[in-house]
Formats: C-alpha cells, structure tokens, sequence
C-alpha cells in the first residue's frame, strides 16, 4: 500500500492510494501519465471529501509541475492547494506549500514574493518547532541571498548580501545538530565555503573556504556521492590555485580529474583538464600542461564546444612557446584565431536573428494596430453621415429636439477623434520602438567590427609576416589575441541571453515565450520532463535551435498555437516542436532548403542528433530532434 507522507489511507482511501502510487511510478518516466494519474487522485479524494488528501495531492502535483519546468501551472496549483490547507487548518502543509511557492516565485524572478513566502513559512515552522522545516527554510533563504549577491555589480550590495547569505547558512548549521540530515549538512557547509571563496567577498578566507570544503567533502563520502566529491576537490584546487599554492592545487585538481573519468563526465573532465593544464603553466611546466591540453581538446572537439576549442588552441600556442616550439604556436595561435572567426560569425548571425524576430513580431503587432485605427476611421465617417441624416430629419420635425441631437451627436464625435489620436499616438510609438531596435543592430554590428576586427587584422599580419617566426613577434601576435579572446568574451557575454547562461534552458525559453505570446494572438506552450540544468555548451545550442524554429513558424506558418517539448530519457534528449500553422511539402523543402533549416540541422549535427521533419500543407508542421547525452 502506498502512504502519502505522513497519513495512513482509511479504507475508503484505496483508490486514491492506488492512483497516487502509479503517479510516483510514472513521475520519472512520463510526464502526461503522471499527471493524468495525480489528476484522478485528485479528483477522487475531492468527490470523497477526503479534504487532507485533496489538499496533499495538490501540493505533489505543485511541487511535481514545478520540478519539471511549468511554473505558471506550478504557481496555480500550489495556490489551490494553499487554500485547501487554510480550509483543513493544517499548518505545516501551509509552510511546505509557502516554501514551494517562494521557488517557483524565485525562478519567475519575482523577488518581493519570494522573500515573502519563504519567511510565511519559517514563522510557522518555528511556531510548530519543526527544526526539518526551518533548517530547508534557512537553506532556501540562504541560497536566495547568495545567487542575489552573484548577480549584482554594486559591491556594497554584494557584500551584504553574502553575510545575509552566511547568518542564514549558521542558522541552518545550528539546527542541524539536533536534527541530524547528511545531505541537508553536506549541502550547507558546501554553499557556505562557496561565499568564503568568491575573492570578491570582502570577507573572503581561503581557510574558512577550504575548512567548510572538507566538512562537506566528508559528510558526502559518507553518502557515496562521488559526484558531489569531485566538485568539491576542483573547489579546492581553485583556492589553493588562488593563493599560489600550486602544488596543492594540482594534487586536488588530478583526485577531481581521476573521478570525473570514472564518471565518464565529459564536460567536467574538460574542465578538470583545463584548470589542471593552467596551474601547470603557471609553474612553467610546459610540458604537462601540453599534454591536459591536448586530451582536452579532444573532448572540446568531441562536444563541437567552439569557445573550449579556441580556448585549447590558444593555450596550446602558450605551452609550445614556453617551450621555444615557435612553429607549432604560431600554428595553433592561427587555429586559434580561425575559431574566434567562426564565433564572431555565429555570435552575428545569432543577433541578428533575435533582432529579426522581436521586430517581425512588433511589426505584426503595428501593423495590426493600425488596421484597428484605419477600420474606427471609416467607422467614424459612417457616423458623421449617419448623424447629419438624423439631423436632418429632426430639423423637419421639431427645431428644439434637433438642436439637442446635434450637440449629443457633437460630443459623440468629439470622443471618436480623441480615441483617433490617440491610437495614432500608440502607433507612432511603437514605430520609435522599431525605429531604436534599428538602432541598437547597427550599433551591435559596428561594435563588433570596431572592436573585434581590427585586432584579428594585425594579429594575422604578424603571423603572416615575411620575417623570422621568433620568439618577439610570437609574443606580440599572442598578446594580440589575448585582447581579441577577451573582446569576444566579452562582446558574446553581451549578446547571451542573461537569463540562458544564470538560470538554464527551461527559464530562457519562459522569456522566448512570453516575448513571443506578448501580443495575444499566438499561443505557445512549454513542456519539459527531466531537464534540470544541461552541459552549457548544449544547452546555448538547443536554446538556438528552438529560436530558429519559432523564428520560423513566425515568419512562415501563420500559426497560432506553438507547442514545445523537451523531454530527457537517460542517455538522449529528445525536443518536440509543433505548430497548427500552413504547413509546407517535404519534396519542395528536400530540393531547397531554407537558410533556417540549414542552421538548425547543422547545430544538431554538431550534437550528433538526428531531424526529424512531419508537415503537409494545411496540417501544420512537427519537428522532432534527437540528442545523444552522456550517462
């Protein structure tokens, strides 16, 4: 029999014990059959009037949608079931309940509430003396005041947010003692070495950093985690890495680069190889540092991670200098800049189609707008003529009633000619608004070639140059690139989609869709089952596939529902984009593809992924594409 948290079933709650326990069997493995199971729980326990059951299934099926990426039905639920427990009086399913809510509130990026719930739901936790709710109360409020911390520029700021961070972690940590919970700890001591060792903290300290470091370390050997243990070794090579402790650092970046092989964590791997191959450098041992490079590019190359490949050349260009192997720096410097090329291209065309999207669908929406006024134009003569026939007939008739008339009628269109202007007014606005997205795309582009251009130039002139390859001009070609990697980096961060690179996939797809849905006159839906956080380099290369997509269905489907799935199954990623739109023939499509389409079945090659097209006219269009993951 299936309990749900701490309530036995009575008798008369078998049939909702029995769906609850195929909703825990399918949560994992299918979304739709999970919901369609957490549904009829539901449903049943509220035709029983089995109230405290209504109220606990709605909160799993909450914190269920909220898991797998649907906030906005998340945030629905949960409010009902908020309600439910006001009406059972149960208090600490109310605190669980506030706790959910201040998540997806967070992920939603609405600050004011999230504070709010979170501290709903430490007052009641404290008022019942549940230690389990608080110390998740403290670890949750402390998280949020760190990431808030990370994500500010004004120092001040930062820094108050960090110690805010830390004075909830201790509270946590006090609690902790008399309620034991090894992960609850592990994970704690972890976020608390975190703030110690961001060197931007004011009151960073490397040895409380790595003091936390081994605390946690220890209580996640002792759950087995190896995962968890690896990061944690990579954390404290980077403070002994900081503090110029590079034998440490290199002893600790090898036990985290050992692990993550046996894992067969390829990103990490790539990450353990880089950082292991920089200390390396730093201690001018060349050679070592050569070879994590070389076996780090081989992963670069293996994921088609462009930004880890130029990267590797570069730093390959370095070690074989060090060396006094000018020849094969110079060529991997120019392998190193021909990458750099290749993203700045992406980088480009990337905007440019993000500019051309968010400006059709103004455009759309302007457009729209000024048919709106053109039809009330006509409307408004209409009623001149319809007006000055009724006045007519009331000055044959009655002198007094037709003077009254006319004023009325005067008011009438007085009102019409101001509602007139004003809706010219909206359009001339939103023209401006087209008119500055112009704008900042030329601005973009200028940026761009001023910035980048240039000094990819004269680095290809000093490694064309007629004269010796010798150690001086290797050295200023390298110092050349230095500048353009950072100018990339930094012209990249720019065009990135902030909330893509902080918060994942699932919420950058929110944001494409709410600019996408923001006229009302096209609906789209976002499935995901399984996708928390991906490595960054697919998650960048999904997230422009589906733009291409809806790029597309915008400019050619004349859609209005947009639907897309993404759904993860152990070692593959499998994304579902459909629309009720015009549909195209396949045969015409298969002799000419469109730029588009192109783009996307290169990005998913470069995934090693497969396409999958299913339209015909009139029936709207499937696209399905596969990705391979590693385990």
């Amino acid at each position: 029999m299936f309990y749900l948290a701490n309530y036995t079933p009575p008798q008369d709650s078998i049939t909702v014990a029995q769906f609850f326990s195929q909703f825990k069997a399918y949560q994992y493995e299918n979304v739709d059959s999970a919901l369609y199971f957490i549904d009829r729980a539901i449903s049943h326990a509220d035709h029983s009037n089995l109230s405290r059951y209504h109220a606990l299934l709605l909160l799993e099926k909450g914190k269920f949608l909220k898991n797998n990426g649907r906030f906005q039905y998340a945030e629905t639920t949960l409010q009902s079931s908020l309600a439910a427990y006001q009406e059972v009086n149960d208090s600490l399913g109310l605190a669980e309940v506030y706790t959910n809510l201040g998540i997806v509130y967070w992920r939603w990026l609405n600050n004011e509430k999230v504070m709010k719930y979170y501290m709903e739901s430490l007052a009641i936790n404290k008022a019942k003396k549940n230690l389990p709710g608080q110390i998740k109360n403290y670890m949750a409020i402390g998280n949020y005041y760190a990431v808030e911390a990370s994500q500010t520029t004004n120092k001040n700021l930062m820094n108050e947010r960090f110690q805010h961070a830390i004075n909830q972690y201790d509270q946590a940590l006090v609690l902790l003692r008399s309620a034991p919970h090894p992960l609850n700890l592990a994970t704690t001591l972890q976020n608390k070495g975190n703030i110690y060792a961001d060197t931007s903290f004011l009151m960073s300290d490397s040895g409380r950093a790595l003091q936390n470091f081994r605390m946690s370390m220890e209580q996640f050997a002792n759950l087995g985690d190896s995962p968890s243990i690896a990061g944690l070794q990579v954390s404290i090579g980077f403070v002994y890495e900081g503090s110029g402790a590079f034998d440490s650092a290199t002893t600790h970046y090898e036990r985290a680069l050992t692990l993550y092989r046996k894992l067969h964590q390829d990103a990490f791997t790539l990450e353990a190889l880089r950082n292991l191959g920089n200390v390396y450098l730093a201690q001018n041992n060349f050679s070592k540092a050569r070879e994590c490079f070389v076996e780090g590019m081989r992963y670069a190359k293996a994921n088609n991670d462009l930004y880890s490949i130029s990267g590797f050349y570069h730093r390959l260009a370095k070690a074989n200098a060090g060396l006094e192997a000018y020849g094969p720096a110079y060529t991997y410097l120019d392998s190193s800049i021909e990458k750099l090329n290749v993203i700045y291209e992406e980088n480009t065309h990337r905007y440019k189609m993000e500019s051309e999207t968010k400006y059709e669908t103004s455009q759309k929406e302007a457009e729209l707008k000024l048919k709106t006024v053109q039809r009330d134009g006509i409307m408004i003569v209409l009623i001149v003529v319809l007006s000055l026939s009724i006045i007519i007939v009331f000055l044959s008739r009655q002198r007094q009633k037709a003077v009254t008339s006319l004023r009325d009628k005067e008011e009438a269109l007085h009102r019409q000619e101001v509602s007139e202007l004003l809706k010219k007014q909206e359009i001339s606005s939103l023209t401006s608004y087209l008119h500055g997205q112009d704008q900042e795309r030329k601005r973009i582009a200028e940026d761009l070639h001023d910035r980048l251009g240039s000094t990819l130039s004269a680095t290809k002139l000093y490694l064309n140059s007629d004269g010796d390859k010798n150690s001086l001009s290797y050295s200023k070609a390298n110092l050349l690139l230095d500048q353009a990697v950072e100018e990339v980096r930094e012209i990249s961060h720019n065009l990135l989609s902030g909330t893509l690179s902080k918060f994942g996939l699932l919420l950058a797809l929110e944001e494409l869709k709410n600019a996408v849905t923001s006229s009302d006159r096209l609906k789209m839906e976002i499935f995901a089952h399984g996708v928390e956080r991906l490595p960054n380099n697919i998650e960048i290369i999904m997230y422009r596939i589906i733009q291409e997509l809806v790029s597309n269905i915008l400019r050619h489907a004349n859609a209005k529902e947009i639907t897309v799935q993404l759904n993860r199954h152990q070692k593959e990623l499998t994304l579902t984009v459909e629309d009720d739109g015009a549909g195209f023939d396949l045969n015409e499509v298969g002799r000419k593809k469109g730029i588009g389409l192109l783009n996307v079945e290169s990005r998913v090659h470069s995934l090693n992924g497969s396409v999958y097209i299913d339209s015909r006219k009139g029936h709207g269009t499937t696209v399905t594409i596969n990705i391979p993951l590693e385990g």
